[in-house]
């Protein structure tokens, strides 16, 4: 016979739960409910995880260390800076002669690659709509 239980494995109950995301403080019942010193454990445990092989080996299993590593990280000495090339550029086709195109597009790389996504995605609508 089964039985449910009215707790979660953090230990937050599901009335704890609807309560916090109802206007409550969800992080102080988290913080209730999960100790800094469980966290600290449980990313330890992931830092030095196994996996074993269908053969019985034990192997070190990376990916659940590298995800371990990079939380550990990036809480401790923060996050790189994500960085991203946006594009906003206004042109009058007509107004603008081929070599000055040619002039504005060797200055974007990004532009460049906008432009042939653009270019491939008119390609196949064309091609579906003959």
């Amino acid at each position: 016979m089964s039985t449910t239980s009215n707790t979660s494995p953090t230990g937050i109950t599901k009335k704890e739960w609807n309560k916090a995301s109802h206007g409550t403080d969800l992080i102080q019942v988290m913080r209730d409910a999960v100790s800094a010193n469980q966290i600290s454990e449980i990313l330890q445990d992931m830092l030095h995880a196994d996996i074993v092989t269908k053969g019985g080996n034990t192997r070190p299993d990376y990916r659940t260390r590298e995800r371990a590593l990079t939380l550990v990280m990036s809480y401790t000495l923060g996050t790189p800076v994500q960085r991203q090339e946006q594009v906003n550029y206004n042109m009058d086709m007509n107004d603008l002669n081929p070599a000055e195109l040619v002039e504005k597009l060797s200055e974007s790389p990004a532009m460049i690659r906008k432009l042939e996504e653009m270019l491939a995605e008119a390609k196949t609508k064309a091609a579906l709509d003959i």
